[in-house]
């Protein structure tokens, strides 16, 4: 085995060059070329150990580098007068490289943890800690997107990917509980999920909605904003009956007349919606004006304090996909209804709205053409069709829908609202794998948590400590 002074001097001639040294480079010049007859497998494992420091040297000035290399070639002498094995200096050098670091000439005068590996690297890894990025999430339609985010922070907490190994708390405590700490010990939001990265959504999906969910950890939720600006839909309406919503999760509003709909109509009206639009939201569910709803005001009797604004929006792209003739889909319409004082209430949110905007009473839709005026086809089965849109941020795709029924003379409202893609993330699609982590991989590691904290079963994992959800987030997440 080579001396540890002369294996150092070696080092030293490497590091003191800005060049990034691979694996077999630093085995070759240990040991002449002669990779696997002349070097014992111990320095072998040491050279590739440290394959990840040296490619990190490339972040220093020459100042720190040359502080470093001087630092190094000093032999540190053990309790019994033996310089330190390699495997010592191995664990010393990444202290190292992050004070170095830190005091580069380029560099912010900051102290870094060891996850200033992974920036060169471009790939997180267990030893890049803690854990920072931005992944998909495959959200199944139900659940709301919060409640999904609150089930997954006991899950996060739980594990050392975000633990910092560095944290003067010690290696099992994570920076959230040191700042809980400093914080006067624990309330609040730190104290019910101790350990668990901060975590955020990069635009929220409704509860009928499934597909692209993105979500921010750590320093990752600084980025979710990136993600807002263009968005692929695909969507299904029901035509026949119009909601409150404007989706199937509200009772019926009105009935109307659809027979007369076809898959040409449908496609002769689009037009109409590419572009830039003026869009309003869905007046009777998501318009609130001062923090109140329209059936608040209209309760009372009260007039809107200003109209309602209309907002600008952008459909880059809006195709029909599918048209589904009656009785040749499974979807069906709500069975509630809204009661009679409830058709009245949307009559006069209507007419609130009417006046904010200086339209004349009588020149709008009266209470009879709310309810619908054409019963006469509500038992007939209704025709759907499917379109496929990317849009701004910020646009209603129910209102999209509801719109296009209402310029075919006939009402509709979603049945199916699935993100396919937002940024960089997406779901399988037909010839086309996409890269967001179901929702079951989450949902089986919560149940396995569960049980590991009641004593009937123990996770596995695998030699680094990780579990399966672990491994499977290492390779989706997107660091930062």
């Amino acid at each position: 085995m080579l001396p540890l002074e002369s294996h150092l001097l070696l080092r030293r001639a490497r590091l003191s060059s800005a060049s990034v040294v691979s694996p077999s480079n630093l085995l070759s010049h240990l040991g002449g070329g002669h990779l696997s007859r002349s070097i014992p497998s111990s320095i072998q494992s040491f050279a590739r150990r440290q394959y990840r420091n040296l490619n990190t040297l490339e972040l220093l000035s020459p100042k720190a580098r040359l502080k470093l290399v001087s630092t190094m070639s000093q032999p540190t002498p053990t309790s019994s007068g033996s310089d330190r094995p390699p495997s010592v200096v191995t664990d010393s050098l990444e202290d190292q490289v992050d004070q170095s670091v830190a005091e580069t000439d380029t560099g912010p005068k900051t102290s870094r943890s060891t996850s200033t590996l992974k920036s060169t690297t471009n790939s997180p890894s267990i030893h890049s800690r803690p854990l920072s990025g931005v992944f998909g999430l495959n959200k199944p339609s139900g659940p709301t997107s919060m409640s999904l985010l609150d089930r997954l922070k006991p899950l996060l907490a739980s594990s050392k990917l975000f633990q910092d190994p560095n944290s003067e708390l010690g290696s099992e405590k994570s920076w959230r509980e040191k700042k809980s700490r400093r914080r006067g010990g624990g309330g609040g939001r730190f104290q019910k999920h101790q350990g668990a990265p901060k975590i955020g959504q990069g635009g929220t999906l409704d509860p009928l909605a499934d597909g692209v969910l993105v979500i921010g950890l750590g320093n990752g939720t600084k980025k979710l904003s990136q993600y807002l600006d263009c968005t692929k839909y695909r969507t299904t309406g029901l035509l026949g009956s119009c909601t409150t919503s404007y989706d199937s999760q509200d009772p019926i509003m009105k009935r109307t007349k659809h027979s007369h709909v076809d898959e040409e109509l449908i496609r002769s009206k689009l037009e109409a919606f590419r572009g830039e639009i003026q869009q309003k939201p869905p007046l009777y569910s998501a318009v609130r004006i001062d923090g109140k709803r329209l059936f608040e005001y209209a309760r009372q009797g009260l007039e809107l304090p200003r109209p309602i604004e209309s907002r600008k929006v952008s459909v880059h792209e809006i195709r029909l996909v599918r048209f589904l003739p009656a009785g040749q889909h499974p979807f069906q319409h709500p069975d509630s209804e809204l009661e009679e004082e409830e058709v009245r209430l949307v009559g006069r949110v209507k007419q609130l709205v009417e006046r904010s905007e200086g339209i004349l009473e009588g020149e709008g839709g009266s209470e009879e053409e709310e309810r619908g005026n054409d019963q006469d086809e509500s038992n007939l089965p209704s025709s759907a069709f499917v379109l496929e849109m990317k849009v701004s941020s910020g646009t209603y795709v129910r209102s999209i829908v509801h719109d296009l029924a209402s310029e075919c003379q006939s009402s509709a409202h979603v049945v199916t609202l699935t993100r396919l893609r937002q940024g960089e993330w997406s779901i399988d699609q037909p010839g086309f794998r996409g890269n967001c982590i179901d929702w079951d991989v989450f949902e089986k590691a919560i149940e396995e948590l569960e049980e590991e904290r009641s004593g009937s079963r123990v996770a596995e994992r695998d030699q680094d400590g990780l579990r399966e959800w672990e491994r499977v987030l290492l390779s989706r997440i997107s660091p930062c």
